[in-house]
């Protein structure tokens, strides 16, 4: 089970090698690793579990989008059409 699953992911990567251009990333001030996307759905995870916390189902993919976007490039852009 591992295994295949290890052979899925390998061939995910094959498959889209030009979209992992690392050291252009770099270069752009872009991020490569993942641990600022794990550090807000932490982040997340503690808001709808915080005591006393009421969220409805239909509210939190809104919560999750602006988490997603609060450190990215894509932040004013988000506002400007939300407006």
């Amino acid at each position: 089970m591992r295994r295949k699953a290890l052979e899925n992911l390998m061939g995910y990567f094959a498959k889209h090698t030009h979209r992992l251009n690392y050291r252009d990333q770099l270069e752009k001030g872009g991020a490569i690793g993942s641990g600022a996307v794990e550090g807000w759905a932490k982040t997340l995870g503690l808001r709808l579990k915080n005591r006393g916390a009421r969220w409805r189902r239909k509210n939190i993919s809104g919560m999750a989008a602006l988490v997603c976007v609060r450190n990215t490039k894509q932040w004013d852009s988000y506002w400007a059409k939300a407006a």
